[in-house]
């Protein structure tokens, strides 16, 4: 199974993920995963990494970067990059796509930044995230003993 990602969206929400899987015939099917669970730290890095390339598409100071949180990539006949941008004076969030960039435009930086954010997407896909907390509470030891076979317990 050979795995394409077209699209990812990380927010406060979970992940989401559309990619086209070629399967064994040949044929193409789009699919989409969303999930709350929070991806591992590798897919969390190229996207803050994506911060610089941003800025630069988008003419910003080199101080803005550390305002703009990238959340999402589509991959098409160009790239786009949405991200949003903290109003540092107002602390409003402004959500914006960073203009359209074909591969001809990017630096190598971040054409290896866009290659790592697929090589983490696809591991997404296939399984490789953080797992929720469950919010069940430790067990305790409340002086259960086992009495048979049948794994009955018993209060001491």
């Amino acid at each position: 199974m050979e795995i394409t990602i077209e699209k990812i969206k990380v927010n406060d929400a979970g992940v989401k993920i559309q990619y086209l899987e070629t399967i064994e015939n040949g044929s193409i099917d789009t699919r989409t995963i969303a999930s709350k669970n929070p991806p591992l730290q590798g897919l969390t890095a190229v996207l803050k990494a994506l911060r610089s390339d941003v800025a630069l598409i988008c003419d910003f100071e080199k101080s803005d970067e550390k305002h703009i949180t990238v959340i999402g990539v589509s991959w098409g006949k160009g790239v786009v990059i949405t991200a949003e941008k903290t109003i540092p004076k107002t602390k409003k969030t402004i959500c914006f796509n960073a203009p359209a960039t074909l591969q001809e435009e990017m630096g190598k930086g971040m054409m290896d930044n866009l290659a790592e954010l697929q090589k983490q997407s696809e591991r997404y896909v296939r399984g490789e995230r953080m797992q929720l907390e469950t919010s069940a509470a430790p067990i305790k030891d409340e002086g259960l003993r086992l009495v048979d076979k049948n794994l009955k317990l018993r209060n001491n």
